[in-house]
């Protein structure tokens, strides 16, 4: 497998009888449901390019259906109907991003707004940068929240590191 050079973000909200179902329905949403999704850890490989995923753009961006696609991803699940369920993903770019690597980090929560998650997402991110004594030229972030409904709800964000 080669160094990615693009990390695509994404979200997505589902609904369905069992988590699994859910979770594939918040996939599918996302537009990336015909995919092998393989977890990474959060490390930003230099000088790739961050898109956001969109209708318009994903048949270019997209590998083909079945591919195995490393990602980093947040997922929750609604615990209580009515109760608001958010998933994020905070992007640190470091300054000389050409020479330094980037960040991805994640959160979840039940009962906390899309806002504060990524308040608390951007922390873990600026304390890992801290810790690596890089400097953050940007932070982004890939987020969703909603409501939870009466069968199991699932959101997600997540980058995909193509």
């Amino acid at each position: 497998m080669g160094l990615p050079s693009k990390i695509i973000l994404t979200s997505g909200v589902g609904i369905g009888t069992t988590k699994l179902n859910a979770f594939d329905n918040a996939l599918l949403n996302a537009g990336i449901g015909n995919f092998n999704l393989s977890p990474v850890s959060s490390v930003i490989p230099p000088k790739a390019k961050i898109i956001y995923l969109s209708k318009s753009n994903s048949k270019k961006l997209l590998p083909k259906i079945g591919s195995i696609v490393p990602v980093v991803y947040s997922c929750v699940y609604g615990k209580k109907i009515g109760k608001k369920i958010t998933a994020t993903l905070s992007l640190a770019i470091p300054k000389n991003y050409g020479r330094y690597n980037g960040l991805i980090f994640e959160f979840a929560a039940n009962d906390i707004g899309k806002n504060k998650v990524e308040k608390i997402c951007e922390k873990m991110v600026v304390e890992a940068f801290q810790n690596r004594n890089l400097k953050i030229e940007k932070i982004l972030f890939a987020s969703t929240e909603c409501v939870a409904k009466e069968k199991i709800t699932c959101a997600v964000a997540i980058a995909l590191m193509i």
